[in-house]
């Protein structure tokens, strides 16, 4: 009979409320700031590729790192998704969740009187904070896909068994998602070792135990040939350009030395997983409720914290259900040790261990060890905290970790908006280059980050940068892989005592692309953004001024400002795709396309961006800024409004005396006599102290 009580006073599904509350906790980790989010390090190379011929470019790629079946998923989400920013991180959130539901499902299916602690296993799985890229949304959705459909494949085949009425349909779609999953990511592939260990779980449990693993081959052998085929395929017969993806010559010559180095490197890599990575959740400087950063972060991981107790306090819709027939820890732990040995190898075969790598892009290594360290340390909390303890002990474990990866994303924000602002800059102040044109930086141009910030990998790579210059200037390299014009953030990039060389000056590679530089075409920057200063082209003239380290003035007197071309040969389309527009400019737009106008003689136009800053009040914080417009003024014979402009520039920054004398100096020399003229230069002179 239909229960005749209002909807509202039915006890509400246990299921939909932890579905629910996983949702909304990989939401507080990974989906506040997605719409603010951009690029970084390795995305840049996928978008590159990408526009250079996306069905030739990125297969080129991909056969380069060395998984050349992943390339149609890229091929088709670019097409789909294009180059916003917005959409690849909707789309890599989205597979995340799905990926972590899906493993959730999974489990119950093995585990279907252990709700609360599959629930957690879920959770720790999605929150693990050895992993804190999933910020680069292009380069690591594929892996969540990957898990998705290797659990999916696994849910299917389990359901195969427990509905033996529809076991050739479940097992049909299963094989199905598999073969999608071998034509992912190689990250997830040897994980293919749960399906056996969940297939004996949830065999009847009446069976003998011959029998029971005599079935459970059966089940599992022809997703056992679609997996072995695909491993040897990749192993023995595919050769990737890249020689540090393949497999490690001589593994199979001496197998037992391979055995020997993996158990070495277990152990530390096991330590690192389980243990050592958990330290970043928490540092005393976390604490400081003054910083209002820190004060929001708390709210919400207090927010996580009760999402969380909702979703693992202990409900009563399954505790009379029957347990499988081996016991839960003894399964659990068994089974988290083999999947995190198997999450491994595939790193190992290729000859990398985590725990040897660089922090935190050694997370890649380890992500398909997290569901086997997630199950064995659900196992271990089960094991030493009381229910109560442990319900409590989880929701404040998940405000830390949600604080975690919220201040994660936060750091990577702040480098994405100085990146964003150089870009921008760069563009309003450099329309077009000559090929073979480098790009030298006098200084790191992202915001202070605490030395563990996983955002430092955002803000150290050359190459990226590099080829987000290329695409957003549309610039595509030549036929064998040139490319137009590279950047570098180090002053020892170049080497005065070169010049005049006739080789090329630098020589940079990255994948199948390569630059060589032409020593006449350095152009030198200057960009301090936590000065809330504006990018600057540094010309010769640096070389005397104040205040500048020796070294930046050895690289301006080889810069040549004089290779900026005055107009663009884009349309920079990309800029707004990827950069967004600039509703409400600020000072650096107005400073940069008067400079630029100033640079080529166009003094009128350089004073009309001028006045348009004054009028939209925009005021530089630097005085070489106002450098461009002083000369314009005094181009166009407004003396007075020049040494107004000259005693702003040299309050707001000192020893720009020796910028503005010479300036002063060489215009009343090209320029003709007259009384205002005359004033405005005593004025001046008697101001800076010039010698005349």
């Amino acid at each position: 009979m239909m229960s005749t009580k209002p909807f509202f006073l039915h006890r509400p599904n246990p299921s939909l409320i932890r579905a629910a509350a996983l949702i909304g906790l990989l939401a507080l980790a990974y989906g506040l700031l997605i719409p603010w989010q951009g690029y970084a390090f390795d995305e840049w190379h996928f978008i590159y590729y990408s526009l250079i011929n996306g069905p030739k470019g990125l297969p080129e790629l991909f056969h380069y790192d060395g998984h050349p079946q992943s390339t149609w998923i890229y091929l088709l989400m670019f097409r789909l998704l294009g180059y916003a920013p917005l959409g690849w991180h909707l789309f890599a959130f989205f597979w995340k969740t799905a990926c972590v539901l899906m493993f959730w499902a999974m489990l119950r299916q093995v585990w279907p009187e252990k709700d609360q602690q599959t629930f957690l296993t879920a959770l720790l799985f999605g929150l693990y904070p050895f992993f804190t890229l999933q910020i680069f949304a292009i380069a690591y959705f594929e892996v969540w896909y990957s898990f998705f459909l290797l659990w999916l494949s696994i849910y299917l085949s389990l359901r195969a068994i427990r509905q033996p009425a529809y076991f050739w349909a479940w097992t049909g779609f299963a094989l199905l998602a598999k073969i999608g999953h071998l034509f992912t990511s190689e990250y997830t592939w040897f994980l293919e070792i749960f399906r056996p260990l969940f297939l004996l779980l949830v065999l009847p449990a009446d069976l003998p135990r011959g029998e029971r693993v005599r079935r459970t081959a059966l089940l599992w052998l022809p997703y056992f040939v679609l997996f072995f085929t695909s491993v040897i395929w990749r192993g023995f017969f595919y050769q990737p350009l890249r020689p540090s993806f393949r497999v490690m010559e001589g593994m199979f010559d001496a197998p037992h030395l391979f055995v020997l180095a993996a158990l070495r490197h277990w152990i530390p890599d096991f330590s690192l997983t389980l243990f050592t990575s958990w330290f970043h959740i928490l540092q005393p400087e976390y604490l400081d409720l003054g910083r209002r950063t820190n004060a929001l972060i708390l709210f919400i991981s207090v927010l996580a914290g009760a999402l969380a107790w909702l979703g693992i306090k202990p409900q009563a819709e399954s505790e009379n259900q029957p347990e499988t027939a081996f016991g839960w820890t003894s399964s659990t732990l068994a089974i988290g040790l083999l999947g995190m040995i198997a999450g491994f190898l595939p790193s190992y075969i290729a000859g990398y261990t985590a725990y040897l790598s660089e922090w935190p892009s050694n997370a890649r290594l380890a992500l398909a060890a997290f569901p086997g360290a997630a199950l064995i340390l659900t196992t271990l909390l089960e094991r030493i905290a009381r229910p109560r303890a442990k319900v409590i002990l989880v929701a404040i474990l998940t405000g830390l970790l949600i604080g975690w990866h919220v201040r994660v994303q936060v750091d990577f924000l702040r480098v994405w908006e100085a990146q964003k602002e150089f870009y921008r800059q760069l563009i309003w102040r450099i329309p077009a280059l000559p090929p073979d044109t480098m790009l030298i930086l006098t200084g790191p141009y992202h915001p202070p980050l605490h030395p563990d910030s996983p955002a430092r990998i955002a803000a150290e790579p050359d190459f990226a940068t590099s080829l987000a210059i290329n695409t957003l200037y549309t610039a595509l390299p030549e036929a064998d892989g040139r490319l137009p014009y590279w950047f570098s953030s180090h002053l020892d990039a170049f080497e005065p005592g070169h010049r005049g060389e006739q080789k090329p000056l630098w020589e940079r590679s990255h994948a199948t692309l390569y630059f060589k530089g032409n020593p006449e075409n350095l152009i030198v920057l200057q960009f301090q953004p936590e000065q809330r200063e504006c990018l600057r082209v540094v010309g010769p003239e640096y070389a005397n001024y104040k205040r500048i380290p020796p070294r930046v003035k050895e690289a301006a007197l080889l810069s040549r400002p004089e290779n900026i071309r005055e107009e663009a040969q884009t349309s920079f389309w990309l800029r707004d795709v990827i950069l967004g527009k600039e509703e409400n400019p600020g000072w650096c737009y107005y400073y940069q396309k008067g400079a630029l106008a100033a640079q080529f003689g166009r003094w009128e136009e350089s004073l009309a961006w001028w006045e348009q800053a004054v009028l939209a009040r925009r005021r530089p914080r630097n005085g070489y800024e106002l450098l461009p417009f002083i000369e314009a003024q005094m181009r166009m014979e407004r003396w007075q409004q020049a040494a107004d402009l000259t005693r702003l520039s040299a309050q707001l920054t000192p020893g720009m005396d020796a910028a503005l004398c010479p300036l002063w100096k060489q215009i009343s020399q090209t320029t003709r006599s007259s009384e205002q003229q005359q004033e405005a230069q005593t004025e001046v002179y008697t101001l800076l102290k010039c010698i005349p």
